[in-house]
């Protein structure tokens, strides 16, 4: 069992930077994911449907 320590956003905020890219979520400090194939081309049909 993992330990949870809640987050304040200006705590948040002034964590380094690293390789991983984290979002605050309910004041924990969650890794994102980075999105994948299919989720790559809807975002990229989507964008050319809004642009026209």
């Amino acid at each position: 069992m993992t330990a949870t320590i809640k987050l304040s956003l200006e705590q948040f905020l002034k964590l380094p930077e690293e390789d991983v890219i984290y979002g605050l979520i309910t004041a924990s400090a969650i890794p994102k994911v980075s999105p994948k194939g299919f989720h790559s081309r809807l975002a990229g049909t989507l964008y050319i449907l809004l642009i026209d």
